[in-house]
């Protein structure tokens, strides 16, 4: 896995922790926060409309991070009607089972 993707950990300029009555605490200079991806999902479920153009072109930069960060995902594609929820609603539910 890489060292920096929008999964691994941010940058903080800068941070100040402040007590009740709002006098300074401490204060720091940048701070890098890192964590693994996995500690705080699971999984991802990528909903889009179909034929949106741009939903379809971001997805695979998506999945890409993801599958580096070794967390499933799945992609559903719905139309702006409410049809089809019933089949939606079983990957929905194979997806969860699969991630339990």
């Amino acid at each position: 896995m890489r060292d920096v993707t929008p999964l691994t950990g941010i940058t903080i300029d800068s941070l100040e922790l402040r007590e009740p009555n709002d006098s300074l605490f401490l204060a720091t200079g940048p701070v890098r926060v890192t964590y693994d991806p996995r500690d705080i999902m699971d999984g991802v479920i990528y909903l889009q409309l179909k034929y949106c153009d741009p939903a379809i072109l971001e997805f695979p930069t998506y999945r890409r991070a993801f599958e580096e960060a070794d967390i499933p995902v799945l992609r559903l594609e719905r139309d702006h009607g409410a049809g089809a929820l019933g089949q939606l609603q079983t990957r929905v539910q194979a997806f969860v089972e699969m991630l339990s």
